[in-house]
């Protein structure tokens, strides 16, 4: 029987070149897990420096909103977050980040900060300085810190930039109420007046410098509602301003009492001595102003606008 050689097919035997193999896998997989050993732990520590970065800038905006509220009212008065995310101040919460700051004076200030996606917590002082961990003093939802692998050991150093901020804001922070500060009574100048009137021609009145010439039988005084500035030379604690009189004395006020233009003191002066409570308060220059309102029981508005002689207690910053 004769077998044609034309039906049959030949089968090839060589490997396909476009193929790889088994080595070849091999190798690739090898240089893959490397890659990812090395590659994912380096990734993951830079994601936690980013949320870190965010967790610092809360603080930092914490600090920074407290104190112009401070400015704004009393260093005594407490900030809270509360009081940051008013429209005034405009505290944005980052939705990732729990910060924590309990209802507190400028001088206990502590705020607690975690990113909801790293194992590290910081905390800011009143001092502006920025440490890992909680406040020791301050009531935290925040956990403690625990770390698990090697990689968070040191968490992320904190840059030259933002040490500077902190020397910056750390060399502005005034310990406003340092028990150890000793106040004097100052008789300073005179920098501004808005009127000058002698009271019935006599001569111990008149001049805004009778205010302040430690003679409180003369008196500066001014027909009407009036300014008068005064200046202490240099940026000092204010603690309180005394205004007296002696001798003739026709009426009193309602006065407003600013210090570097930020309002302090309100309240009716009346036609004897009066010490004014600061609180206080750092500045240069006191303005003294009356206002056309009823000053005393009898809802009597005076004319006239006087001080026998003015004094401020303050000390060194």
């Amino acid at each position: 029987m004769i077998i044609s050689a034309k039906g049959m097919h030949k089968h090839p035997t060589h490997k396909n070149s476009s193929g790889f193999t088994l080595i070849e896998m091999l190798i690739a997989i090898a240089i893959i897990s490397i890659l990812a050993a090395v590659g994912i732990p380096q990734y993951n520590a830079y994601k936690i420096r980013g949320y870190d970065a965010h967790t610092r800038q809360a603080l930092t905006d914490i600090y920074k909103l407290c104190n112009a509220y401070w400015i704004d009212t009393n260093p005594s008065e407490p900030c809270d977050i509360s009081t940051i995310k008013t429209p005034i101040y405009g505290f944005t919460q980052n939705p990732d980040v729990t910060s924590t700051l309990s209802s507190l004076s400028r001088d206990k200030f502590c705020a607690s900060a975690k990113h909801k996606d790293s194992t590290n917590a910081y905390s800011i002082d009143r001092a502006a300085v920025i440490s890992p961990g909680n406040c020791g003093s301050v009531e935290s939802r925040v956990e403690e810190v625990s770390l698990s692998t090697p990689i968070y050991d040191d968490p992320p150093e904190i840059t030259p930039e933002e040490n500077l901020i902190a020397e910056m804001l750390a060399e502005e922070f005034v310990d406003l109420d340092d028990p150890n500060r000793e106040y004097e009574k100052i008789s300073p100048k005179v920098s501004e007046v808005s009127c000058e009137t002698k009271w019935a021609n006599t001569s111990y009145t008149g001049s805004a410098a009778f205010a302040v010439d430690g003679d409180p039988k003369t008196k500066w005084t001014c027909e009407g509602m009036a300014k008068i500035g005064f200046d202490l030379g240099q940026k000092q604690v204010i603690d309180a301003v005394n205004v007296s009189f002696e001798g003739s004395v026709s009426n009193g006020n309602y006065v407003k009492i600013y210090v570097d233009g930020k309002l302090v003191a309100e309240g009716i002066q009346g036609a004897t001595s009066k010490r004014w409570d600061i609180d206080n308060v750092e500045g240069q220059t006191v303005t003294y102003e009356t206002i056309a309102q009823p000053h005393n029981e009898h809802n009597q508005t005076a004319t006239w606008s006087e001080i026998g002689e003015l004094t401020i207690e303050a000390g060194n910053s």
